[in-house]
């Protein structure tokens, strides 16, 4: 089989001059483009799991970026260690760290809720055409809409686009035959929910991803597997090795820091932890001390020692495998987690989903979000040219699609932009025209 050698993976879609003196490699390059740019520092007001201006404790995107930044560091050494034989084939830290970074830099206003009105909007505008996804728009900003070389983003290497890449599926391949009817508008946007995809229009920037790799490594990674739904949903079948790193960091990362954050707030309590008492006594979870360090979670004097055995455990529980012997190693090979350190997680996760993100209070919160946004959306694009910023009114009189011109604008802002930009559209007597934008 063939593939892209180190040259072709540190390639980029626009050559990059080095200025004198430069000594750093591309893929620590890479990192300080994605640090730097606009899109990073906007995450440090968008909501993780909880809304911004609830607290002061609780996460961010920004430090839930982090976190999974370098607990993916963390992934890279163990399987260094235990597969030396692999040292060639896996990331170094530095492109690893940039994954953790870049990886929700797409995620709109009020997370997935924020995601979910968005591609009903996006949906609604275009008749089923496009729709908008929040890993989709990770790849459309670093590859298209930020600054750093106009019309290549920031011009990221081959390598750490592949690894953002987690589904390499476009929209129009999984998007259901029939959406549900988006007249009049709904409450309940559950439907609404994106595939996980890429937008077709970076249809071109995957292709220059994937060009180097033999058909079939191609045909692999682009496989569909088909869901069983009344719409007709699909997903994507695969993901390459460094995909498959960053989503154990981004899970670890989830599933102990969001939990660390439900505790600390008091909605997650010793009682909602049975299942997860149990689980600490299985042969992989007492080895590593996990009854200890669930009962300490509870306790504020030793939680972060608790929450520090968490992701110890579930770290060092990564390994490689091959999970498909006839196409290139990049795509074949994946990182995985024991089946007893997988299950673990997934209690981690549900408790997290059961006790903070689907109570009423959140959920009343969640909806609020939603219908701002649907409702700045269609303002929005009522009369794009004119209530849009000037960039991007520029974007559409040259023709670009005014709904994803919109949605690109949108899915920028931080929560509390959104919020006043709602509030400036509809009710004037809480701003001033006189306010920045």
């Amino acid at each position: 089989m063939s593939g892209p050698d180190a040259s072709a993976l540190a390639a980029r879609r626009r050559p990059s001059p080095r200025r004198a003196g430069e000594v750093r490699g591309p893929f620590e390059r890479d990192r300080a483009r994605l640090v730097h740019s606009a899109a990073f520092r906007r995450l440090q007001a968008k909501t993780q799991v909880l809304g911004i201006g609830g607290g002061d404790f609780h996460r961010t995107r920004l430090t839930h970026s982090m976190e999974a930044a370098q607990i993916g560091a963390g992934v890279r050494r163990v399987l260094l260690a235990r597969h030396p034989e692999r040292a060639a084939l896996l990331p170094d830290r530095d492109l690893v760290e940039s994954l953790g970074l870049a990886h929700d830099l797409g995620h709109p206003p009020f997370g997935h809720e924020g995601e979910c009105a968005l591609n009903y909007c996006v949906v609604r505008a275009t008749s089923g055409r496009l729709g908008f996804e929040g890993n989709g728009q990770t790849l459309r900003l670093v590859a298209r809409l930020e600054s750093h070389t106009p019309g290549f983003g920031l011009n990221l290497t081959r390598r750490t686009l592949l690894g953002l890449l987690k589904y390499p599926v476009p929209f129009s391949r999984l998007a259901p035959a029939r959406w549900p009817p988006a007249e009049p508008r709904p409450l309940h946007l559950a439907p609404w929910y994106p595939p996980k995809c890429y937008h077709d229009e970076e249809s071109d920037v995957v292709d220059w991803i994937l060009s180097p790799f033999d058909p079939d490594t191609r045909a692999y990674l682009e496989e569909v597997v088909a869901v069983e739904s009344p719409e007709g949903r699909g997903r994507a079948a695969h993901r390459g090795l460094d995909a498959s790193i960053l989503e154990l960091a981004d899970d670890i990362a989830y599933g102990t820091h969001d939990l660390e954050d439900g505790v600390a707030l008091g909605l997650i309590r010793r009682e909602h932890a049975q299942d997860l008492e149990r689980a600490a006594r299985t042969p992989w979870a007492r080895r590593h001390g996990l009854g200890r360090a669930v009962a300490e979670m509870f306790s504020p004097a030793s939680r972060k020692q608790a929450v520090g055995a968490l992701v110890h455990a579930l770290v060092t529980a990564c390994r490689l495998t091959t999970v498909e012997d006839g196409v290139h190693p990049l795509a074949g090979v994946n990182a995985v987690l024991l089946p007893e350190a997988q299950e673990f997680l997934s209690l981690l996760k549900a408790l997290v989903t059961r006790h903070m993100i689907e109570i009423p209070a959140v959920r009343t919160m969640r909806f609020r979000a939603q219908q701002m946004l649907i409702a700045v959306f269609e303002a929005l694009l009522s009369d794009p040219e004119h209530l849009l910023p000037a960039d991007f009114a520029r974007r559409c009189a040259r023709g670009e699609e005014a709904a994803r011109v919109t949605a690109d604008y949108v899915s920028g802002m931080t929560d509390a932009f959104a919020t006043r930009t709602y509030e400036r559209l509809y009710l004037p007597e809480a701003s001033t025209v006189f306010e920045r934008t």
